[in-house]
């Protein structure tokens, strides 16, 4: 199958494409995850330079052309958004550029901007871009090139994310990040009841309880003189001197040094 245009090479394979996925994946926790197996498109777009200039008018009404900001930029056939990065890749790969793409299977999306239509929309945009009138806009060297992605979905604790992947240089162009898993909470509950056992936990937990049940009574919107009667309350009172206790117990007997 042909494009008839030219293309940038495919360098990324759907190997690669599957062990990237996997990875971001993994860096987030979850472990039971199911990705397709990856697609080739390859993406039409229309790469061209661009000068900008600029007039200048001195005290005697002289006038002057100065040159301004000038590139290499690419806009999507289809969609005629402007793309810095294919730009880019075009820069660095303008040599490497085939005319059949070194792959058997593909989808490609055709373009719909045509030549005379894109020579004035990229005048414009790049005129719109940096605030000054097209007239002062040049554009040559407009080419249609072909740009590869791969394009593949992974499933993960019912929820589905599409991943796509620059198949030249093999860079993540979706925007939405693999979200963290976290822990669950029978991992928690097991990785708390691993820690009780060595007594020199004991304190950090012990500690944690105190201040969280005192943080609670100060940020719940509790008034201070609820706050006082909860305090002065018998049962209260009973469970921190129970923790004390339980504290001075564990010093005495040496499975916890809390002062010298």
């Amino acid at each position: 199958m042909q494009l008839g245009k030219l293309s940038f090479p495919v360098q990324f394979s759907e190997v690669d494409v599957r062990e990237l996925v996997k990875g971001l994946i993994e860096e987030q926790g979850w472990e039971e995850y199911e990705i397709q197996k990856p697609e080739l498109w390859f993406f039409p777009y229309w790469v061209f330079n661009y000068n900008s200039f600029s007039e200048q008018v001195d005290e005697a009404g002289v006038k002057s052309t100065q040159e301004g900001e000038q590139g290499i930029i690419a806009m999507h056939g289809k969609s005629s958004e402007l793309e810095d990065t294919v730009g880019d890749l075009f820069s660095s790969f303008e040599n490497d550029l085939l005319t059949k793409p070194i792959v058997e299977h593909f989808k490609a999306v055709r373009f719909r901007i045509r030549r005379q239509e894109a020579e004035k929309l990229t005048r414009l945009k790049i005129a719109a871009r940096l605030s000054i009138d097209p007239e002062f806009v040049v554009i040559s060297g407009l080419k249609q090139v072909f740009v590869p992605v791969w394009k593949t979905n992974a499933s993960f604790d019912g929820q589905e994310m599409e991943f796509m992947v620059n198949g030249v240089e093999g860079n993540i162009l979706s925007d939405e990040a693999v979200p963290d898993r976290g822990k669950t909470a029978g991992e928690l509950a097991g990785e708390t009841v691993s820690d009780l056992k060595k007594p020199g936990n004991w304190i950090r937990y012990l500690v944690s309880l105190i201040g969280s049940i005192i943080g609670f009574f100060w940020h719940v919107g509790v008034g201070e003189g609820e706050r006082k009667g909860i305090l002065h309350n018998r049962g209260v009172r009973l469970l921190i001197l129970l923790i004390i206790v339980i504290l001075i117990l564990l010093n005495e007997t040496g499975t916890l040094v809390l002062w010298g």
